[in-house]
């Protein structure tokens, strides 16, 4: 995965997840990137059992592909011809962090960057974050 630097934020590029999972076609004229804040609160949020022994079992590539299924999913009902779009996604409720909300909301915006559409995933509003 590589980073990028988009108006002082970091990006992470997750262009191959993104491919493998359906959320996007394979070209080299797509890019996939998420914002270091939401990919932190995608690893610690999405598909965490309940007993903390389970936490360190479960894969972190396993959790970005629950998130980006779910969002592939969410995007499916996006107006055509969109720009920009919020969507809330579901996370699983652990007994440590229950004060936190159970979705995770997320800005979607498409734009051209380097010649090339990106599709960038953001943290909607800001949150308190768990990482």
């Amino acid at each position: 995965m590589n980073r990028n630097s988009l108006n002082g934020n970091v990006h992470i590029n997750i262009t191959t997840r993104a491919q493998h999972r359906g959320l996007c076609p394979a070209r080299r004229d797509m890019m996939v990137l998420m914002e270091r804040a939401l990919f932190n609160e995608v690893l610690l949020r999405m598909g965490a059992p309940t007993s903390s022994d389970g936490i360190a079992s479960q894969h972190w590539l396993d959790r970005l592909d629950a998130f980006v299924d779910q969002l592939r999913v969410e995007l499916a009902t996006a107006p055509d011809g969109c720009c920009s779009h919020n969507v809330a996604i579901a996370t699983s409720q652990r007994t440590e962090v229950s004060h936190r909300a159970r979705y995770l909301d997320v800005h979607v915006r498409v734009h051209r960057l380097f010649n090339k559409h990106v599709l960038a995933f953001s943290l909607a509003k800001p949150t308190r974050l768990a990482a």
